[in-house]
């Protein structure tokens, strides 16, 4: 008798591990590979770690407007002052490029800020993770008669 009841809970667990579901395998999570990201070679950064700067710093910049700023005859002529807020960028090797006016009084302003951003010698570039990096950069001038 106690044979067979022990042959009848071995079949019993047989059958039950039979129709029992083991849990699905899940892979142990890969450890997070944590690369550098990439500094993309023609991306125009608005805000970066190192922001571009004029050679000789603000003293020198204030120097350089003062000497090359020639105000437009029409805009003196006809009292026209104000600020031309204009935009460009400082490439990665301190040229500068992509001159727009985002705002201003008048066109001879506009025409005379262009003129001056031209005129100016490279700047320091501005840099992030280290590596010189383009960087829009947006800089009022100021006509005041």
């Amino acid at each position: 008798m106690k044979k067979l009841i022990l042959i009848g809970f071995a079949i019993c667990a047989l059958i039950f591990n039979a129709y029992s579901e083991s849990p699905p395998y899940i892979a142990p999570p890969l450890p997070y590979i944590i690369t550098p990201p990439i500094i993309e070679q023609d991306s125009i950064y608005k805000y970066v770690e190192k922001m571009p700067e004029f050679p000789g710093g603000e003293k020198n910049l204030n120097k350089f407007i003062a000497r090359s700023l020639k105000y437009p005859r029409y805009a003196l002529e006809n009292g026209i002052e104000g600020k031309a807020v204009v935009q460009f960028v400082v490439r990665k090797d301190g040229s500068i490029g992509d001159i727009e006016i985002v705002s201003s009084p008048h066109e001879s302003l506009s025409n005379e800020a262009i003129r001056l951003i031209k005129l100016m010698p490279n700047w320091i570039p501005g840099t992030q993770k280290g590596e010189p990096v383009n960087v829009k950069y947006i800089f009022p001038v100021v006509f005041k008669l």
